[in-house]
């Protein structure tokens, strides 16, 4: 990013800092996506000016889930660099899953439960992440409030059958539009992977739809009591407005799931 850049580098704090204060914002959220290899010297620079300028402003990072047959990859290695000078550095434990060659159908943010055909979960992102040396303290899991949908198959664990299975996620399947469908499907927990899910014996949306995997309120208590039994540092949610039902009133059952989940 070339705002990153020596040449630019101090107006681009000054004018970040001067945003962050305008609005009355506690600090920043460092939302560099991709991280590429060249990107990295201007990057860390960028947040040890910050911290410099500002030592006790909030800051953040996220970064990605793990794939637990690579968890000793050395691209890990480079973050908790990055993670010396933030508050907190969140995992974006969401859409953990997809039509790979050599995986089944899995969960978008299963808690526990990976294996060699679904090797994603949030409990093995996390220790990928510490293991490479980011304080576990400073580790934060994600949460969507959005679903995944696929067709063809009906549950996890099955084999793909081509990359069509897939339907839709981020901003098609919201938690209110989930409960919606759900009300012709079946609501199922799957106490290995801790994770929600619906399945549909006749097809929704599309009239392909078989089953959705999301994040309902008891996939979020067992994130919130792994949190907790285990020193982590809270959570990060995508998107908040996803998981409200009832706009008029602001009834957000998720993230009062997540208050009191991560809290209380």
């Amino acid at each position: 990013m070339g705002a990153a850049t020596p040449a630019n580098r101090e107006k681009f704090v000054t004018n970040l800092l001067k945003v962050m204060d305008d609005h009355g914002y506690d600090g920043l959220d460092i939302d560099w996506e991709p991280v590429e290899e060249a990107d990295k010297p201007n990057l860390l620079a960028l947040v040890q000016r910050l911290r410099q300028v500002r030592p006790n402003m909030l800051m953040t990072f996220p970064i990605g889930w793990v794939n637990n047959n690579f968890s000793a990859d050395a691209e890990l290695k480079w973050y908790p660099q990055l993670a010396t000078y933030m508050d907190q550095v969140n995992i974006m434990s969401y859409e953990m899953i997809g039509v790979w060659d050599g995986w089944d159908s899995w969960f978008t943010s299963a808690l526990k439960g990976e294996s060699g055909t679904h090797p994603t979960s949030v409990e093995s992102s996390l220790k990928a992440w510490v293991n490479a040396g980011i304080p576990k303290e400073k580790l934060g899991m994600g949460i969507p409030f959005y679903g995944l949908a696929w067709r063809n198959i009906s549950g996890p664990r099955q084999a793909f059958t081509n990359w069509s299975d897939y339907v839709g996620g981020d901003n098609d399947f919201t938690y209110k539009k989930i409960l919606a469908l759900a009300k012709t499907g079946t609501l199922k927990w799957d106490a290995t992977a801790q994770a929600n899910y619906v399945t549909f014996t006749t097809p929704v949306e599309d009239g392909t739809v078989r089953w959705i995997t999301y994040d309902g309120p008891e996939a979020i208590q067992a994130k919130g009591q792994y949190a907790k039994a285990n020193g982590y540092g809270g959570t990060i949610i995508w998107t908040i407005n996803q998981g409200c039902t009832d706009p008029a009133t602001g009834a957000n059952p998720l993230l009062t799931e997540v208050k009191k989940a991560f809290l209380q």
